[in-house]
């Protein structure tokens, strides 16, 4: 059957991009269904109701920024105070979007007092609901970060540091500490995510029998020199999405995390690739399986990683000229 649907590829190319995208609409489609079951049928899910907190958290946080201040948020404190009640009924553990929901209730209180406006109504409710429920330290709200200190720590070389890195498919013979993940990790954490939801995941296959069976989900490992190879797959949650028009979201917000992850390595003296996936959803399915991810992740990225090799040859990659990438309009 395979080489009939190569000599039909080869024969009419019309057939085989026909072929393409009816993979491509099949795969949207399932991707659409997987978001309205871990999204709109699952309105009581922990997982999502802790993303539901912390869009509404987020957007406190900016109302609360604002150079003109006013009154606002009733809905929204109103609807925290329901996700936190929903995580009480079902006795769910007090996670980071909990505290943060806790946090943005004290927050709020604060910033009425700061302006006067004890009297009123949803900040009576909101404090109400501090004192019964004995609410006295969470995290999130604001902080003020002066212009010197962010001019002085960002002063570095930054097109130097990105004309240093490349792409590297030779590796040192050498296994990446925990230690030095781990950083790679928590400066990856910082990238500016929608609505600070924090969608991603960022998966290490750190089991050599494992990361030999994903091999093959992974396109362009061709020319890699043997010898240790580090694998990252960098996932999304599809119940942190809102609505069907946010389903390249998790996509973009998948690739921000993924260059922040590639650059920290890069600092820490370990080179990387991206690799390109473009898996079937079974393909993606068995992966998943193997690696023990959620259904309700969707696999974004896979990154190939290690430390630098004291030589490397890397593909030129000369890049456009800016004449033909920027315009002034």
């Amino acid at each position: 059957m395979s080489s009939v649907k190569e000599s039909i590829k080869k024969r009419l190319p019309f057939v085989a991009t026909a072929i393409r995208n009816g993979k491509i609409n099949k795969y949207s489609n399932r991707l659409i269904r997987s978001y309205k079951r871990n999204w709109i049928n699952s309105k009581t899910d922990e997982n999502k109701i802790g993303y539901k907190i912390l869009l509404e958290v987020h957007a406190l946080e900016k109302g609360m920024t604002s150079p003109n201040p006013r009154y606002f948020g009733t809905q929204k404190i109103r609807n925290i105070i329901e996700y936190l009640d929903i995580y009480e009924k079902n006795g769910w553990r007090h996670d980071y979007a909990f505290d943060m929901g806790c946090g943005i209730l004290i927050e709020y209180v604060r910033f009425y007092e700061e302006h006067g406006w004890n009297e009123r109504p949803e900040y009576e409710e909101v404090k109400k609901y501090i004192n019964s429920n004995g609410l006295t330290v969470g995290i999130g709200g604001t902080k003020v970060v002066l212009r010197k200190e962010m001019v002085a720590d960002g002063a570095i070389d930054y097109e130097k540091f990105l004309k240093s890195r490349h792409s590297v498919r030779s590796y040192a013979n050498k296994k990446m500490s925990e230690s030095d993940i781990r950083r790679a990790v928590k400066m990856a954490i910082l990238t500016p995510t929608a609505c600070n939801r924090q969608m991603c995941k960022i998966y290490n296959i750190s089991s050599d029998s494992i990361r030999e069976s994903i091999y093959k989900y992974a396109h362009g490992l061709t020319n890699f020199k043997k010898g240790y190879i580090g694998m990252f797959v960098v996932t999304y949650d599809v119940s942190a999405l809102c609505n069907e028009s946010e389903i390249c979201q998790g996509y973009l917000n998948s690739g921000l995390v993924s260059m922040n992850f590639v650059n920290a390595l890069h600092s820490l003296g370990i080179g990387s690739c991206f690799l390109e996936y473009g898996d079937s959803y079974d393909e993606e399915c068995e992966m998943k399986k193997v690696l023990n991810i959620p259904d309700n992740e969707k696999v974004a990225v896979m990154i190939a990683a290690g430390y630098y090799d004291e030589k490397t040859k890397v593909p030129a990659s000369v890049r456009k000229p800016i004449e033909e990438v920027y315009r002034k309009v």
